[in-house]
């Protein structure tokens, strides 16, 4: 069995012209950056990018605090096997009952992949610096990478079979009163998962 593992990441950004990009896994296309026009509003419960408001209504003078998120990562999946595509899905719930006003880069969930020795398997990942700005509602579920992927999905390839782990983490900014802002940098629980090998290929 080979030690080496190549993961290939369809981790394809549509990157803006504004900011300063750190090092990314993958290649990004020539993009559009993302409008807060082309938001729209959605159901506190709707899930993606349209559960953020693009016109920010009023929100609790309190500050949020880290309970009142959770990020989410979960395989879509059900049978794994080695240099398939993966799609895994990362999700933002705002938890406490008033609107949070956000602004974050994209992604806004960047996803780590572990090896059964807890090992990283991804060496760099990007953040483009682009502004992405609205009102998350409460208990709307936030997942704004999706549009970001190729074909709206976020995908992986494992080619060794074994145990795994996804963790990802939330970088994002809250507005508060008097034009303050608060930062978070909140990670997920750790999601495991199992890669098979196909017939034949082991």
């Amino acid at each position: 069995m080979r030690i080496g593992m190549l993961i290939l990441l369809s981790l394809v950004l549509l990157m803006s012209g504004c900011g300063n990009n750190m090092i990314d896994v993958g290649t990004a296309p020539d993009p559009a950056p993302p409008s807060n026009a082309d938001s729209v509003k959605a159901d506190q419960k709707q899930s993606g990018s349209q559960a953020l408001e693009a016109e920010p209504e009023a929100q609790s003078g309190q500050a949020p605090k880290e309970e009142d998120f959770e990020v989410k990562v979960k395989i879509m999946d059900e049978t794994l096997k080695i240099n398939k595509n993966i799609e895994v899905v990362a999700e933002l719930t705002n938890k406490s009952g008033h609107n949070i006003k956000l602004l974050h880069a994209s992604p806004l969930i960047q996803v780590q992949i572990y090896d059964e020795q807890n090992k990283p398997l991804i060496n760099a990942l990007l953040t483009n610096d682009i502004g992405i700005m609205g009102t998350l509602k409460p208990g709307a579920v936030y997942n704004p990478d999706s549009s970001a992927f190729n074909g709206g999905k976020r995908l992986i390839k494992i080619d060794t079979p074994g145990n795994y782990k996804l963790v990802g983490t939330a970088s994002f900014s809250v507005e508060l009163s008097g034009g303050e802002r608060k930062d978070f940098k909140l990670s997920s629980e750790p999601f495991e998962f199992n890669i098979q090998c196909t017939p034949g290929s082991c």
